[in-house]
């Protein structure tokens, strides 16, 4: 895989996920799913199975950049980590500086709206930032308004002209 930018100079690219994925599995000896389950699935109380693509029935490597299948509950679940800044029913699952690092306006211009594998808009004086799926599912955070937006979809409509987009928002209810 080539380096599409120097370095200093920022462009995403789906392989550096995937990478870090490989890194995971490496530093902890499981499955990406399996550490996944172990660290959020589980901690946050999911109420469904969560699935992966992988890239052959051979080898079943997990695409850690782009293949985690999951209900839009359970993603607004994980968006919800996020806006208690890592604390799920008073445990700290993810570090709060992880968390405050994608929040942070300052620390997403300075790395042209992408860190810790969430998009902010540049100068986006909010703290919003969003997980963004491949074919344009999001996880939506706002923590000035408290809110989590799951959006599952494309961004194209059916035959009948109407969206195939589902928008799945969440209260206090979860």
């Amino acid at each position: 895989i080539k380096i599409a930018e120097p370095p200093g100079r920022f462009r995403y690219q789906s392989a550096n996920t995937q990478f870090l994925g490989l890194i995971i599995e490496k530093a902890t000896g499981k499955k990406l799913s399996t550490y996944l389950e172990e660290k959020l699935w589980k901690p946050l109380g999911m109420e469904h199975d969560a699935s992966w693509n992988v890239d052959s029935k051979k080898r079943k490597q997990e695409f850690a950049s782009a293949g985690l299948n999951a209900t839009p509950r359970d993603f607004a679940k994980l968006g919800r980590l996020y806006l208690q800044k890592g604390k799920w029913n008073g445990r700290q699952i993810i570090d709060e500086d992880w968390v405050n690092t994608i929040a942070s306006a300052d620390t997403m211009n300075k790395y042209n709206g992408y860190k810790n594998q969430w998009w902010s808009r540049t100068n986006n004086r909010n703290g919003a930032f969003s997980a963004i799926g491949f074919l344009n599912q999001y996880i939506y955070v706002n923590p000035n308004n408290n809110v989590v937006i799951v959006r599952i979809g494309r961004r194209w409509a059916n035959s009948y002209g109407v969206s195939t987009r589902f928008i799945y928002g969440l209260g206090n209810d979860l």
